[in-house]
């Protein structure tokens, strides 16, 4: 018993290529998988605009995530989220609250503490000339960022005790005080200071900078801050991790002295053998 074909082999044949093609061409045009960053809402100017940048120059879609430095190192420590790239305002997190999860740090950028006066405050003047009397004033509206989460935070008390030891007795006090509102950030603090809703608060200039807000500058001897980066042991993609880190500190230096960072030759704080990355574009600090 033979069998007829309706239709010619070559058409059979061009039929199934057909079908095919588009199952070959979508496996072969497969996206990778995006890269996570968690980082500091200080960075929030320069990384609004750099990291659809590194998208591009990467053939790589990242997703975001922003929040205090403390809050974000427990996404990664205590509820377990994966995080390719770690970007906080104070690099001894790293270590003394990353669990043991970061090896190495990165320090890339320096900024400075400043007293950030609000759309509304008083008294302006006379801050600008002895901001402590003006911030004992109990009608004056202040904020602080959570020094457990924050290390703008941790930064602000440390200013007010140094200015306390000068001579402004009870500042710690007035700043810790239950009229006092604590935020998570500093980018709620600069939406508040905006708004109106607080007179001054301790931001970091390029906050202040680009969010257009009046600040005054603290004494000769201001809170630094250094910034750092750092790529969890157990990020899910290591290499594109590092690929992302050279794109937004080499491609995109421009960018971040133009929202008003002070970058800083990057440099190396971790075991020489994880070094070598970086070896060609940064400098090699010490141990962890």
């Amino acid at each position: 018993m033979k069998f007829l074909l309706r239709y010619p082999l070559s058409a059979i044949f061009l039929s199934l290529s057909a079908i095919s093609y588009p199952l070959f061409f979508t496996a072969c045009t497969r996206q990778p998988p995006p890269l996570t960053v968690f980082y500091a809402a200080a960075f929030e100017p320069a990384l609004h605009e750099l990291l659809p940048r590194a998208e591009m120059s990467l053939g790589r879609a990242i997703t975001s995530e922003t929040g205090g430095s403390g809050n974000l190192l427990r996404k990664v420590t205590e509820l377990g989220r994966d995080c390719d790239l770690m970007l906080i305002t104070d690099g001894a997190y790293f270590q003394s609250r990353g669990a043991g999860r970061f090896a190495w740090r990165l320090e890339f950028a320096s900024d400075e503490l400043v007293l950030a006066v609000g759309s509304r405050a008083p008294r302006t003047d006379e801050a600008e000339r002895n901001w402590a009397p003006v911030l004992l004033d109990p009608a004056v509206r202040l904020g602080r960022a959570d020094e457990k989460i924050s290390p703008a935070g941790v930064r602000a008390l440390r200013m007010v005790k140094k200015r306390e030891q000068a001579g402004a007795a009870g500042l710690e006090a007035r700043l810790r005080g239950p009229s006092v509102p604590v935020v998570d950030d500093v980018g709620t603090l600069a939406a508040r200071l905006k708004a109106g809703d607080l007179d001054y608060a301790f931001l970091y200039r390029t906050t202040c900078l680009m969010q257009d807000i009046r600040f005054i500058r603290l004494e000769a001897d201001p809170e630094a801050a250094i910034y750092a980066l750092s790529i969890p042991d157990n990020a899910p993609h290591p290499e594109a991790a590092v690929a992302l880190v050279r794109s937004l500190l080499t491609a995109g230096r421009g960018v971040w002295e133009e929202k008003g960072f002070t970058l800083l030759r990057p440099r190396f704080y971790g075991d020489r053998s994880l070094y070598g990355s970086f070896r060609d574009w940064a400098d090699y600090g010490g141990p962890f």
